[in-house]
């Protein structure tokens, strides 16, 4: 992967902790065990951190090859990369003291978010390509990528303030017209798997003597049997997607069997936050991790998007138009040249849609 794209990863996900970071909601983590806010605050460090850690293992790929200037760039997101680490290492490594000072803990997260910030001011320096700022997305209107899913207008949200973006449209395209059709590819991948082999489980089990289950405590025994199960997991779906790879597709093509990266790897790590959040009645979501920063993606998507029957808007600047204000993220400006909503289709009086020129005057 070239330098352009590793630092592209990098910034987007720099990006996302930094809008993910509320000192209202950092604040109520304490070192007492099992504090929710506290493994809140683990999981995104976690999360960044293994980004920055497969950012450097990338960058280090053919070092010696690289020209001289792409490796003077390398050279200083390494120092950089290095300093954030030490700061989240920092943070987790004084979670697991007796006591934890509020004020010492928002020092430490003010040098992280100093160093983040920085990292970003070299990346801004490197002129980075950007995403075009309009992104259409098109999709079936299937079970979890349908604009009623909650996730998927959360993730939205995500999308264009880590991104920028000017205008965003998710459109659900008619069953005759769609490119990706969820249940007739459940079909076929369904009919891929079931080829009348055997599904193997257990590449791996718990080969350990009672003597050595005996010195290990309920806490380490659990880890390693956990272990294990992501292994077996991951093995068999390598399986599943080897009987997926060139087998006959939904539009008479052939599929392409790939397996995802675990939990760990995903660039969004706070699925069930998320959905704790979302299943809470709103009276009691201020006592839950993360509130915060929730609230604020929620208030964000309540004033920018616009939903339809089938479609999810956003525009910049929608929020004037809805609250009669400019709120913090749209007085960045344009990323690109000035961009109105999309005009919706009306009838004429017999009945005939007009075209898109006469619905933009309606």
């Amino acid at each position: 992967m070239t330098f352009i794209k590793v630092a592209a990863i990098l910034r987007d996900k720099t990006n996302h902790f930094l809008l993910q970071t509320e000192t209202r909601d950092y604040q109520k983590a304490t070192s007492q065990a099992k504090c929710l806010f506290q493994e809140y605050e683990q999981n995104r460090l976690n999360s960044l951190s293994f980004h920055l850690d497969q950012a450097e293992l990338m960058l280090s790929y053919d070092l010696n090859e690289k020209c001289e200037t792409e490796k003077r760039n390398v050279i200083q997101v390494y120092d950089l990369l290095k300093i954030v680490r030490d700061n989240i290492s920092n943070i987790k490594e004084n979670f697991k003291k007796a006591t934890l000072n509020i004020e010492d803990l928002t020092e430490w997260y003010e040098n992280l978010i100093g160093n983040c910030t920085g990292l970003l001011k070299l990346f801004d320096g490197l002129t980075l390509r950007k995403l075009k700022p309009r992104v259409l997305e098109l999709t079936d209107a299937g079970p979890g990528v349908g604009k009623s899913n909650r996730d998927v207008r959360f993730r939205a949200a995500e999308k264009v303030l880590i991104q920028n973006l000017d205008f965003y449209s998710r459109i659900h395209r008619a069953t005759g017209d769609c490119q990706n059709e969820v249940e007739r590819t459940q079909s076929a991948v369904g009919k891929a798997i079931s080829d009348g082999g055997s599904i193997h489980w257990e590449y791996k089990i718990l080969d350990i003597n009672s003597q050595e289950v005996k010195n290990m405590s309920l806490e380490d025994l659990e880890l390693f049997e956990d272990d294990i199960n992501k292994f077996n997991v991951s093995e068999t779906c390598k399986d599943l997607a080897r009987r997926v790879q060139n087998s006959p597709g939904p539009r008479g093509g052939f599929m392409v069997g790939l397996v995802s990266n675990t939990k760990d790897g995903m660039f969004f790590s706070d699925e069930a936050s998320l959905k704790i959040y979302l299943d809470t009645a709103q009276t009691k979501r201020h006592m839950l991790p993360g509130y915060n920063y929730y609230k604020k993606i929620s208030d964000f998507y309540d004033s920018h998007f616009e939903e339809g029957e089938l479609y999810i808007e956003y525009v910049k600047f929608k929020c004037e138009e809805k609250n009669g204000i400019i709120c913090e993220y749209c007085t960045n400006g344009w990323s690109a040249s000035p961009i109105n909503v999309v005009p919706k289709p009306y009838p004429d009086e017999n009945y005939k849609y007009k075209s898109y020129e006469e619905n933009a005057n309606v």
